[in-house]
């Protein structure tokens, strides 16, 4: 079986502003004291951040030192493309000087991530995408994404680097937004050290199959970071996993225990209104829910039921298992 470790990210718990309240609906919290409450969180293993800003060159080992003398050692980063810097896109962009900057901040990660002990750097093309027709030289942008990836990934081949899609948001249209866009765009990037970080939120709202789209990139060995949420699908909602799609939920739990993945799983929810912490605590006890509910049927039986192709067996096997 699979052994899922779980991180949070302690900007999780500050607030975040909507279209209607910009500063957000809760009071911010101490850096300090967000990560000693998630360094209070026995439910998570390490701990995760984004760069630059949360963790900068200068903070690097401080921060990496205080995460681990809460017993949660840093363990992944996600590269800042999100700021009014990149709001018209990073290696997409049509000024050449901001995709300059880009690959700089890319390469700036990096480093960071190194001197912090992690070697996993996500990234999420964020910005770049269109919002109108004729925006954009849909044939211009792949070439500079394709070798944008391959420039970062062979910065340094001992780092994963594992690209983040998502179908819109802040785009309209985002031009890496769904699984199969980022195994074709790594496949061309051409380096080994590329690979997927797969949000199941993001593939939800793309109306993906997850537990499909998490194989597809299991069987190529490029599952490098697993993040959960969960949304009704109109939307990246960031509900409690398993609150909406639950059975999809437990069908992901099964192939990753199937081809024994032991990445990170990051929780990606940003709970508005609700304590963050209970929401990304409730989260980690649900997957935990899902992983007993398959040791309680078996990995075998729910293999049986998948060779048989019969719906009404995998179904009742959970039926029994969930209520009884």
């Amino acid at each position: 079986m699979a052994n899922l470790k779980f991180e949070v990210n302690p900007g999780l718990l500050q607030p975040v502003g909507d279209r209607f309240v910009g500063s957000g609906y809760k009071e911010p919290l101490d850096e300090k004291k967000a990560l000693e409450t998630v360094g209070a969180m026995p439910e998570v293993q390490g701990m995760g951040f984004w760069a630059p800003g949360q963790v900068t060159l200068k903070n690097a080992k401080e921060i990496a030192q205080a995460a681990r003398d809460l017993g949660k050692p840093p363990s992944t980063i996600v590269v800042n493309f999100w700021d009014r810097q990149f709001g018209w896109g990073s290696f997409s962009n049509k000024d050449p000087d901001v995709r300059k900057a880009a690959l700089e901040r890319a390469y700036e990660s990096i480093e960071i991530a190194k001197l912090m002990g992690i070697d996993i750097v996500s990234i999420w093309f964020g910005h770049d995408g269109v919002d109108y027709a004729f925006q954009a030289d849909y044939s211009w942008v792949w070439e500079e994404l394709v070798c944008s990836v391959a420039d970062i990934a062979g910065y340094d081949k001992t780092m994963k680097i594992a690209i983040e899609y998502k179908i819109r948001e802040p785009r309209i249209h985002s031009f890496v937004g769904n699984m199969g866009d980022t195994l074709l765009l790594i496949a061309e990037a051409g380096q080994e050290n590329a690979g997927v970080t797969l949000d199941l939120g993001h593939a939800i709202n793309a109306g993906e199959r997850i537990a499909y789209s998490a194989v597809r990139a299991l069987e190529r060995n490029k599952l490098f970071n697993l993040h959960w949420g969960d949304n009704f699908r109109l939307w990246d909602d960031d509900v409690v996993v398993g609150s909406v799609n639950t059975i999809e939920f437990i069908e992901v739990v099964y192939w990753l225990h199937k081809y024994n993945w032991e990445g990170w799983c990051g929780l990606d929810q940003y709970p508005f209104k609700n304590d963050a912490a209970d929401a990304l605590r409730e989260s980690i006890l649900w997957i935990r829910g899902f992983e007993n509910v398959i040791k309680k049927i078996g990995m075998d039986k729910l293999g049986q039921a998948i060779e048989q192709d019969e719906p009404k067996l995998a179904l009742s096997l959970l039926r029994e298992a969930m209520l009884g």
